[in-house]
């Protein structure tokens, strides 16, 4: 595939997939098996409970040549909406085809991180730190995935959060 052929696709396949505050579990289950596919270590925390989630927290990670580690966030829920989400692109520029949300909030990030650890673990399967991708539900509605995760339980001493408000 090209350079952004799999980006675009892997983009427009999340949005596709409905992931409302409380209907995680779709879009959980198909990032586990990805992550899982791609010979990532992955675990799902007990969040959804305390959130009000339909799943939990996922965290994957990619071991890498030193013992440094970087974290990649994002989340996984959209905003609500009815109806079943249709992509159409156009001159580069995707848009939801009806009346529905797009999903682009935050699922552009998810399916950069997801082609980031995609590209080191199909190269060499290790990148030259490893890396750490968390993506949280219930953010749309209080950050309530982020508050229930157990951040002490990360290896990174920095990372990047894309799309999380600072309240």
């Amino acid at each position: 595939m090209g350079d952004y052929a799999r980006l675009h696709d892997t983009f427009v396949r999340l949005c596709e997939i409905r992931s409302p505050t409380g209907e995680e579990r779709e879009i959980a289950d198909t990032l586990l098996a990805e992550v899982r596919a791609l010979g990532l270590e992955v675990s799902e925390d007990d969040a959804a409970g305390a959130a009000r989630a339909g799943a939990g927290n996922i965290v994957a990670r990619l071991p890498g040549k030193s013992d440094e580690w970087v974290m990649f966030c994002a989340h996984i829920d959209t905003v609500p909406h009815s109806g079943q989400v249709e992509v159409v692109e156009a001159d580069g520029i995707f848009r939801s085809a009806g009346e529905t949300i797009l999903g682009a909030d935050n699922k552009a990030a998810v399916a950069v991180f997801m082609e980031l650890v995609a590209r080191h673990a199909e190269a060499s399967g290790e990148p030259p730190i490893g890396i750490e991708l968390v993506l949280t539900v219930a953010e749309e509605q209080g950050l309530r995935g982020a508050k229930a995760f157990d951040a002490p339980s990360l290896r990174s001493k920095c990372g990047f959060v894309l799309d999380h408000s600072s309240s």
